[in-house]
């Protein structure tokens, strides 16, 4: 029979350096870590032994995958004169004895540490061990249902959304990106899958997209697509009714050229003047918004033309365009739609709630972190 016993870390006092590196100018307390020795071995299999009669059995030290030192001091950290290396290194070459550093300011720092150690090395109780395991793979069956999709919070609101008439009646929805990120995320949180790395995750993300969905390029703010529409920002214009707004101040601007003051000179919109480095955020293109609506109000009544209207106005829609330029372009005096795509959903399709949407059987690794105390034992044969 095999056993495997786990580490052992071991502060090998006697083994303790201070190294001087003078590549980079930097002085390190070198401390060496017994893993496993053949006196310990040897004590177990004699307790084996007794145990279970004259069975032969091995005994091995754990296999480890990466290792490290870390500070678990409950109350204080390290004080500035020190730094402890706490990177992960790979142990795949299973070595019984490890080392590890810690960093001092000066070289009397290094010796004031490497002296207090051997009189005292209780000082490094709040010092452990930390590894992770050779091979740790779990089998993992991903299954997913049209049930999961069903109970996201998102496909309610899909569900829920008022279509005007004729269309008030059908189930077709078209999403943005975003949004069906957001309703691939509550699926894999309803069927509580999300383990693995992040590749996995996302390959796992674009295979149950392409479940739900399909894409759609969409190529004008005049296309009937825009009637299913489900706009994810309450804080934003939709890009089609913002387009059709702004090229409706643009005739606006152009007919009442004669009505505005010469000491006001406004400013043709271009995209090279309008574009800004920094997007405003979401509070200040809700406060956009409302001073748009109003500021296109006043300057579209024939007693109101003035130029502090059309000053308010120019500079709500630059705000406006700003916050759009992904999806607005603005070419020859007037807005357009830049291509987009968007995904087309049929919300009756999920009906049937035992239907597989995606299934795999997969193996993932997981690297659990053990963690075990430095340990400090006087007899020297040990």
């Amino acid at each position: 029979m095999r056993y495997f016993v786990s580490p052992l870390a071991i502060l090998n006092i006697n083994q303790t350096k201070i190294i001087e590196n003078i590549l980079i100018n930097r002085t390190s307390l070198y401390f060496s870590l017994v893993l496993y020795t053949s006196t310990v071995q040897t004590i177990i299999a004699q307790h084996l032994d007794r145990c279970k009669g004259n069975l032969t059995c091995q005994i091995k030290m754990i296999p480890l995958n990466t290792t490290r030192v870390v500070w678990k001091h409950q109350t204080s950290s390290i004080v500035p004169d020190y730094r402890l290396d706490q990177s992960w290194k790979s142990d795949t070459l299973q070595h019984y004895t490890t080392y590890f550093t810690i960093e001092c300011s000066t070289n009397e720092t290094c010796n004031r540490l490497h002296a207090n150690l051997q009189q005292y090395p209780q000082i490094f109780h709040a010092f452990y061990f930390e590894y992770t395991l050779l091979h740790s793979r779990k089998r993992i069956d991903i299954k997913i249902t049209n049930d999961h999709v069903l109970g996201t919070k998102l496909y309610s609101r899909l569900r829920d959304m008022q279509l005007s008439p004729p269309h008030n009646h059908l189930s077709i929805r078209y999403l943005f990106r975003e949004t069906m990120d957001d309703l691939v995320l509550q699926i894999l949180n309803s069927a509580k899958l999300f383990n693995g790395c992040t590749d996995e995750r996302e390959q796992l993300k674009k295979s149950i997209m392409e479940k739900l969905a399909i894409e759609t390029e969409v190529l004008s703010e005049h296309s009937t697509v825009w009637d299913f529409v489900y706009w994810h920002n309450a804080y934003s214009s939709r890009p089609d009714r913002l387009i059709k707004t702004l090229n409706e101040y643009m005739l606006l601007w152009k007919s009442d050229e004669q009505h505005r003051s010469e000491s006001y000179q406004p400013v043709t919109p271009a995209v090279g003047s309008l574009i800004s480095h920094r997007r405003p955020s979401d509070d200040e293109d809700a406060d956009g918004r409302i001073r748009f609506r109003r500021s296109f109000f006043l300057a579209s009544m024939s007693n109101k033309r003035s130029p502090s209207n059309f000053s308010v106005l120019e500079s709500s829609m630059m705000n406006m365009y700003k916050k759009n330029l992904d999806y607005i372009d603005f070419s020859d005096n007037k807005y357009s739609l830049k291509p987009i795509i968007l995904y087309k959903m049929n919300l009756d399709s999920f009906q049937n709630e035992t239907q597989v949407i995606y299934a795999k059987l997969t193996n993932n690794q997981q690297d659990s972190i053990y963690s075990v105390p430095i340990r400090f034992i006087d007899d020297k044969k040990f």
